[in-house]
């Protein structure tokens, strides 16, 4: 059996690819369609702003969401292309206004990217502060909504090695004990 991995993709190309059959498992935010597909959660992002340094919010100990009206936005994809477009657009809605959009990109990496060169401020999921890009600040909002990471599988895909992978995120996020040693099901049984 031949392993491969696919860089950052949106949550509807990998949709399109499980059901095509050249992905067998995503990571993505939960897709609004799932026909077909097994959804199981790996874990829950609290919500925060991405602030170029010098901004001035970017010294603050916490925002609001409504802090960002008349902002200029940088969001991932529009028109059903991203989760995280549709996440945004409708906390601005939920605190009273419209995002005001200058940039709508594809990947988390050149959202931040965008941020650093001072060409708007995000709304992004807490773990991509790691990504650690000079000039970014990262800022938490104040009631903040989560946004939950899933692994998608094809539902009627029973490959053993999806069914470890699976094992191995839910042992992750702790919803399952880590197999004993020796025991059916160890990864030093594995292929």
């Amino acid at each position: 059996m031949q392993f491969g991995f696919r860089g950052e993709m949106l949550s509807p190309d990998q949709i399109a690819a499980l059901h095509g059959g050249s992905l067998d498992i995503g990571l993505m935010r939960t897709p609004p369609d799932s026909a077909g597909l097994a959804i199981h959660p790996v874990r829950r992002d609290r919500l925060i702003a991405a602030v170029p340094q010098g901004h001035r919010l970017a010294d603050a100990a916490e925002i609001r969401i409504n802090d960002l009206a008349g902002e200029e936005l940088v969001i991932h994809a529009g028109g059903g292309r991203s989760v995280m477009n549709d996440v945004v657009q409708r906390t601005c809605r939920a605190a009273g206004f419209e995002a005001t959009v200058a940039h709508e990109v594809a990947e988390t990496s050149t959202l931040v990217t965008f941020i650093a060169a001072g060409l708007g401020i995000a709304v992004v999921p807490e773990p991509t502060s790691v990504l650690a890009v000079p000039g970014v600040a990262f800022v938490p909002l104040a009631e903040a909504p989560y946004v939950d990471l899933v692994a998608v599988v094809r539902a009627d895909d029973e490959a053993p090695v999806l069914a470890r992978a699976l094992q191995v995120l839910r042992r992750l996020r702790g919803a399952e004990p880590a197999a004993q040693e020796g025991s059916e099901g160890d990864a030093s049984d594995a292929p």
